[in-house]
């Protein structure tokens, strides 16, 4: 009976002629086989194989997976088990085609192959019979069952290849149909992603095209050379309206083929009438079936049960990824109506969403998670969503076409039904206590944010609940307006009732920076509770709390403390001197007195905190472990470093003992501890911790929880791990950790969390310090214009990216457009934080550095000094920041010429350093090798080597022999070295610096190729000029190649190879360059800017060498009248300036004129450098030889004497 069944199941497939000729037209070649019937003796065909299209474009990922599995027999966990290749993905993205692919090209590895129609048991059972049947006439009568059986048999060579194609059923018993044994090898495309359990190794989860081979689809046929840029450009911008699909991209290929539109045209359509273009079948070609895009969801979304329909309507009004399934289950514990904050009574959109959300979600009235879980294997059977893993929840999500083509086939009548159930189901997310779902909420928020004009005010109340939670501010802030304006027009609410909105309003404002607008609303908030609950009620004393921390952060510093000290006399007379509250207030006030520099007065009072809450809550309560690490921090403040040190190691003892060894607050207070290290300069130590932190993390949540990823990189500590590494010189690997958190956080969180932001800002930071200066400037764009978006203009961390930014453009030479950015980030800083606050005295101090690099000295002077006397005000003499701008304006006096001075305040630097942080800290080393650099330009050699000789010793000992700063100090002791006439030994230090920095930062690196030009320097000295030419040549290639032809570094490049060829008496190249030069450093720099100046000084030089000694003359005087105006009269480089043009007026004969200037020379540098400094000497020689040219013989001979003493 089962063998007539079986017969007359084959009859159905017979073929008729016109089928005949048509198939010689297909790729069916061996895999199809013509066979007379056992029964009849009629020619009949095995089912043939579809068509490959013929604008096939390879996928290579997917294909690499497919060979690996169906080839590649190592791959197998079990020998003796069928190879087995499961390819799912949506309907349209292509598997059926690459299977074809496979088959046609590795069709000779393979004995026989089959194509299997695999939509249904019997579709299954007939193709299988029919296939094997076509073997021979030996298989005629066997049933289905022996098949699998021959098929199952070993073979002496080959393998059999059998492909199930489109097993969408998801109640289909496939199991059941394949053959065993390891002579066969089967594919299987299914829509339904649950069935790669059947054999996970050999699941391909086949996604969409990657751009790069979707526009290689569209293209297909076209010459590449014919098409334009701006064509490609349009054929990228299908590709991505498209999502990638390649039945969608199919569709438009074929549509512009057969239209003859253009890519620019299509997308026209594509934006005018989306809808009736992807309804528009694939027409007219062998090779594709006339099925449109929206037909081929339809053909899943028929298959699903009602419940699965109605939940995939209710998920397109979400962003169409990262819905996180959590939500669901949350709102069911609070019965789809329990918002965390009712505003007000709930209106009917409220009534109709919880109606539809009970209808999808509850069966019986009751909540059960089968239910859910039997929806999303549904959804999931036809790859209409695909479900990935989030941090403690699963994900969602959907294609693009498919998530809009689900809403636009909703009936206009069931709409509003099914967004009032989305915007309920959201709502309902915002909980105080944050959940699973909170941190993927914020997306959806925004992707609604056409309705946000509309809700109600619970909704809109929850919205911004979850945006503000997420920090995304801007849009709480668009929101809570809104609520304000409604509010204060409802009849309902009282004065208190508005003034707990326009906190949460002032909050805001706060959040993103615009404090001025926290601090208006925050006074009009006290106001409010004042008249509404009078000055003693405890939420007026909380508002007046509140609006002193406002104050604070405003750089109030002075109304801060009064604000806060009525709060703390309030919470005495009212709550008594040991209420919690109370304690809190005096933390503040000390808190406050910190900023203030006051650090004595904060100190005592954080004792006395710390008092309190020892008698009250005891030594191991929260607060109290708080107040001691509060204490840890104004310790370190105070320099008391091995105090702080201490306090850090026994709040990180007493977490431990109390908390457990994983819990965050153990691994938070290990990244303190790390703090003090670091400030102690105990690096390597400072590392270790955190990288400990870092594990614990990963081995207690994963790796992509928000915890483990906050804890590689925590933005506002500058001795996060990555940092540190950073700081050690390690920075190849501070640039893996950045990069592997940004990766993450981009994962996680999403492009526009405020943490992924702040993870590319501190790779931004890595990456300078690597000297990828283009890369840092394309990634500190992005940060910025992120940071404009979602915190505004105005907000402290935009415009702290503004100013690196300007430090790249620095980096970079582009002077002019640092200092721009540099002055709008310093106007915005006494904007929004006052003049006296330590961040805008920072942008002052930024802004300084670069006038001084601008070489407009006296405006650095000024502002230095202007930072140095604010900084003294608030902060005291002997704080750190007090300090550095010190050091800061002596640097500055350093290039004024005001050595004598600078020597004073270096000294006075290096003695606050030793004494506050100790000799080994990295700050006071660093002070101590700026002291040795004065020595230096002082002409002090001895002092100068045997000072950085020290400064070597602890680089090596504190930060190790490969850290940046210690082959810097290698590379300064060299420099002494060379000045103290010790040739060889240099030649040998500067080649060690070489190759550390090159190993180190690598051959292009802006440090690198600084230590090729000292080693050309040398050789100029020792007299190897031909080397010397030859690496001058090489660094002005590597500077040209990597800062560009204008950058300031670039230009010095090129000069100091001039000197080079004027030496090698190559006098018309040398002065080719001097020329070049000076006219660079005119247009970038400006015709007063010192470098200018210097170039001028150098043209004249090389001209009195070709005896052009009025060209010289002009040039020295014009370089000497701009020196002393801009220098002043005694700086070394005007005297410099005076001692070649008295040499000229020698070479011109003008000799008394010579004498005249020479002595004003020699008075000035026996004043300010002494009579021993070797320029002292050098002026002196040149007087006795101009006295001889003069015939006043004696004179000469007496200063002659008197020089060789010296």
């Amino acid at each position: 009976m089962d063998a007539c069944v079986e017969s007359l199941q084959i009859r159905d497939a017979i073929s008729s002629l016109e089928q005949l000729r048509r198939s010689n037209l297909l790729l069916h070649l061996s895999l199809t086989h013509v066979y007379l019937e056992h029964t009849g003796g009629k020619a009949t065909l095995s089912p043939q194989l579809p068509p490959l299209t013929t604008s096939f474009v390879m996928r290579m990922e997917p294909w690499e997976f497919i060979k690996r599995v169906l080839l590649d027999s190592k791959s197998r966990e079990d020998p003796e088990q069928p190879r087995m290749l499961i390819m799912t993905g949506i309907g349209g993205c292509g598997k059926t085609q690459l299977v074809l692919k496979f088959m046609k090209e590795y069709r000779a590895q393979f004995k026989s192959g089959f194509f299997v129609d695999g939509s249904s048991t019997d579709r299954i059972r007939a193709d299988i019979l029919r296939n094997v049947r076509s073997l021979g006439t030996e298989h005629s009568q066997k049933s289905f069952e022996d098949c699998l059986l021959f098929l199952s048999q070993p073979l002496a060579s080959g393998m059999w290849l059998l492909v199930y194609d489109n097993v969408d059923d998801p109640d289909l018993d496939l199991s059941s149909l394949l053959p065993r044994g390891e002579s066969c090898a089967i594919t299987i495309t299914s829509r339904n992603g649950l069935l790669g359990d059947l054999h996970p190794e050999g699941h391909l989860q086949l996604d969409i095209m990657s751009l790069e081979e979707a526009i290689q689809l569209l293209l297909y046929g076209n010459n590449d050379r014919a098409v334009s840029e701006k064509a490609r450009i349009d054929v990228a911008a299908i590709a991505e309206a498209l999502g990638c699909l390649p039945i969608a991209l199919q569709q438009a290929r074929a549509y512009m083929r057969q239209t003859k539109c253009s890519a620019h045209a299509y997308l026209e359509r594509l934006s005018k009438s989306r809808e009736k273009v992807l309804r528009q079948p694939i027409k007219y070609q062998l090779d594709s079936r006339a099925i449109s895009t929206y037909a081929a969801f339809e053909t899943s979304f028929s298959k699903l049960p009602e419940s699965s329909k109605k939940l995939l309507r209710l998920l397109s009004y979400f962003h169409r990824s990262g819905f996180p399934l959590e939500l669901v289950a949350l709102d069911a514990e609070y019965d789809f109506s329990e918002y965390e904050e009712d505003v007000v009574p709930n209106a009917d959109d409220f009534y109709i969403g919880k109606s539809l959300l009970e209808e999808i979600f509850l069966v019986d009235g009751e909540w059960d998670d089968i239910n859910l879980d039997t929806m999303m294997l549904s959804l999931q059977s036809y790859s209409l969503v695909s479900v990935t893993s989030g941090v403690d929840t699963l994900l969602l999500q959907m294609h693009p076409l498919v998530h809009e083509w689900v809403q636009i086939c909703i009936p206009d009548s069931e709409r509003h039904v099914y967004q009032s159930a989305a915007v309920l189901l959201l709502a309902l997310g915002a909980r105080e206590d944050l959940t699973a779902a909170t941190q993927y909420l914020a997306s959806h928020v925004t992707h609604m944010s056409s309705l946000w004009s509309h809700l109600d005010l619970n909704n809109a109340a929850a919205f911004r609940s979850i945006l503000s939670t997420n920090g995304l501010y801007q849009g709480a802030v668009e929101l809570q307006e809104m609520i304000v304006e409604e509010v204060k027009g409802h009849p309902d609410m009282t004065g208190h009732d508005i003034s707990e909105f326009l906190w949460e309003l002032a909050s805001l404002y706060y959040s993103i920076g615009r404090l001025e607008d926290a601090k208006v609303l925050g006074e009009e908030v006290l106001k409010l509770k004042k008249e509404t609950l009078g000055e003693r009620h405890i939420n007026t004393i909380s508002a007046s709390n509140n609006l002193a921390l406002t104050y604070w952060d405003l750089g109030m510093l002075n109304e801060a403390e009064a604000l806060q000290k009525e709060v703390l006399k309030f919470r005495r007379e009212i709550l008594g001197e040991r209420h919690s509250e109370t304690i809190l207030a005096l933390n503040n006030i000390s808190l406050v007195y910190h900023d203030l520099g006051r650090l004595n007065e904060a100190e005592a009072l954080q004792k006395e905190v710390l008092r309190l809450r020892k008698d009250i809550f005891g030594e191991r309560h929260t607060d109290t472990i708080s107040a001691s690490h509060n204490l840890a921090i104004i310790y370190g403040d105070l320099g008391k470093l091995n105090e702080a040190e201490a306090i850090f190691e026994e709040v990180l003892r007493l977490r431990k003992e109390i908390l457990g060894e994983n819990h965050p607050g153990i691994t938070d207070a290990s990244h303190e501890l790390a703090v003090i290290y670091r400030e102690s300069g105990k690096l390597e130590e400072a590392a270790t911790l955190l990288e400990q932190v870092l594990q614990v993390r990963k081995t207690a949540q994963g790796e992509r929880h928000l915890h483990t990823i906050r804890a590689s990189i925590i933005s506002k500590y500058s001795s996060n791990l990555a940092n540190l590494y950073s700081e050690l010189g390690r920075l190849n690997e501070a640039e893996v950790l950045h990069k592997e958190v940004l990766k993450l956080r981009k994962e996680v969180l999403g492009e526009h969390h405020l943490d992924t932001i702040n993870a590319s800002n501190s790779l931004a930071v890595t990456y300078r310090g690597l000297a990828k200066l283009t890369e840092t400037e394309v990634l500190q764009k992005e940060v910025l214009r992120l940071r404009k978006e979602i915190l505004g203009d105005q907000h402290p961390d935009t415009i702290s990216v503004s100013e690196n930014l300007a430090n790249t453009y620095a980096d970079l030479g582009r002077l002019n457009e640092a200092e721009a950015l540099q002055q709008e980030a310093l106007r915005l800083r006494k904007e929004t934080l006052g003049g006296r606050h330590p961040e805008t005295i920072a942008a002052s101090n930024n802004l300084s550095s670069t006038y001084a690099k601008l070489g407009r000295l006296k405006e650095a002077e000024a502002l230095q000094q202007e930072v140095l006397r604010v900084r003294k005000e608030i902060l005291g003499a002997r704080h750190p920041h007090t300090i550095s701008a010190s050091n800061n304006l002596a640097l500055t006096y350093h290039k004024l010429g005001k050595i004598n001075e600078v020597e004073a305040m270096q000294k006075e630097t290096v003695r606050l350093r030793m004494e506050i942080l100790g000799e080994r800290h990295p700050d006071t080393i660093s002070a101590s090798n700026n002291l040795a650099l004065t020595y230096y330009s002082l002409g002090r050699l001895n002092e100068a080597y045997v000072l950085l000789q020290e400064v070597l010793r602890l680089r090596k000992e504190t930060q190790g022999e490969r850290h940046p700063y210690t082959i810097m100090a290698l590379s300064n002791l060299a420099s002494t070295v060379s000045k103290l006439g010790r040739r060889n030994e240099v030649e040998v230090l500067q080649k060690e610096v070489l190759e550390l920095r090159r190993e180190i930062l690598g051959e292009r690196h802006p440090d690198t190729i600084k230590a090729l030009n000292n080693l050309a320097n040398t050789y100029g000295e020792l007299g190897r000029l031909n080397e010397a030419e030859v690496i001058h040549k090489e660094v002005l290639r590597l500077r040209k190649d990597v800062l560009g032809d204008r950058h300031p570094n670039t230009i010095s490049a090129a000069s100091n190879l001039s000197n080079t060829y004027n030496r090698l008496g190559r006098l018309n190249e040398a002065v080719a360059i001097d020329e070049e030069v000076l006219r660079l450093r005119k247009e970038i720099l400006g015709e007063r800017h010192p470098d200018t100046i210097k170039a001028a000084n150098h043209l004249a030089s090389t001209y009195g060498d070709l005896g052009k000694l009025n060209e010289a003359e002009t040039l020295y005087l014009q370089a000497l009248s701009l020196r002393k105006e801009i220098l002043g009269e005694r700086h070394p480089d005007t005297i410099k300036v005076s001692h070649n043009l008295a040499n000229t007026y020698r070479s011109l004969g003008r000799l008394n004129e010579a004498e005249v200037l020479q002595r004003e020379v020699l008075r000035l540098r026996e004043e300010i450098l002494g009579e021993r400094h070797p320029l002292t000497i050098l002026t002196s020689s040149d007087l006795a030889v101009l006295l001889r040219l003069q015939g006043r013989l004696s004179e000469a001979e007496a200063l002659a004497t008197e020089v060789l003493r010296l």
